[in-house]
């Protein structure tokens, strides 16, 4: 009985992919590649990166940890439900960008990534029109997702569901304590003691235990990251502790020049360092570290910020 459902339920699933490939071409396949770039890391990184140079330094903060304790939680269930893509399952099927679909499949890394991150966006805006917005992107990414074929539709509702724990539950909770430093502290500790922990974990069943099947590439960017972020803004509030207040043009400036050079550490140290798990750790390192601290650091001796 139970084989029955899941084998109709597979079925279910695969027409519904079927359907979206039907209607694949032309305008439809453009607006839905570009509409899951908003679910990738440059627009994400870049809107954090503003928030937090620009408008407010908590929000922004806050902002980032809560997006990427939803991205940790992403990975570790994926490889916990080790699901395989559909367009590595079903026969006489095509899938588009699918560079973008690294690791398992359940629940989609886009859609829950963006739903965290949008919807945390969206109280931290606190307009109804942004809301709007917002739910509008979080929609058509997760649609984007199974126009592409790089996700089942499971993957997807998965996704959206998991996706809202954060902003509903977890950023309400960090803002609360934020001023209160050694309950905040202690919590970032908290948060990156498990991500250091899961990382340890996947590097040694990835050794000793290859039957595992773990897929760890993903879990170093989002471990870095984390970590460094976490470090960087503990950091600027003990030795800087930088004000965002200035001009609109030295606003402009200040983040044209931190978000170019962010890119270049992310894409010009890729050709620099040989490809590993280790220099992807300390790339995505460094990018955590200059937006949080040394840009508003270098920042401040040049009266950016």
């Amino acid at each position: 009985m139970n084989n029955s459902n899941g084998h109709n339920i597979s079925n279910m699933q695969e027409q519904i992919l079927r359907f979206f490939e039907n209607y694949r071409g032309g305008f439809l396949d453009i607006f839905f590649e570009g509409t899951t770039i908003f679910g990738e890391q440059f627009i994400l990184i870049g809107i954090s990166a503003y928030l937090y140079w620009n408008i407010s330094k908590k929000q922004g903060f806050l902002l980032m940890i809560v997006a990427l304790s939803s991205t940790l939680l992403n990975d570790i269930l994926k490889n916990i439900f080790q699901t395989t893509r559909p367009f590595l399952t079903l026969k006489n099927f095509e899938s588009l960008r699918i560079q973008t679909a690294d690791g398992y499949s359940f629940p989609s890394g886009h859609t829950q990534g963006s739903t965290s991150f949008y919807s945390t966006l969206a109280i931290i805006v606190k307009r109804k029109w942004f809301w709007g917005i917002a739910t509008i992107l979080i929609i058509l990414i997760g649609i984007s997702r199974l126009w592409l074929g790089v996700h089942w539709p499971e993957d997807v509702v998965g996704g959206w569901m998991i996706g809202l724990i954060f902003p509903l539950i977890f950023y309400p909770f960090l803002s609360k304590i934020f001023d209160d430093k050694n309950k905040f502290n202690t919590t970032l500790l908290v948060i990156n003691i498990i991500a250091i922990i899961t990382l340890i974990t996947y590097i040694f069943l990835d050794n000793y235990y290859p039957e595992t099947t773990l897929q760890s590439k993903s879990l170093y960017k989002i471990v870095a990251i984390l970590t460094s972020v976490s470090f960087g803004f503990t950091t600027q509030e003990r030795l800087i502790n930088f004000k965002i207040e200035n001009s609109n043009l030295i606003k402009i400036i200040r983040f044209a020049i931190g978000f170019i050079t962010t890119i270049l550490i992310l894409i010009g140290l890729k050709f620099a360092f040989p490809e590993s798990n280790l220099f992807t750790f300390i790339r995505y390192s460094l990018v955590g570290l200059w937006i949080t601290f040394i840009f508003p650091y270098l920042g401040q001796k040049i009266k950016l910020f």
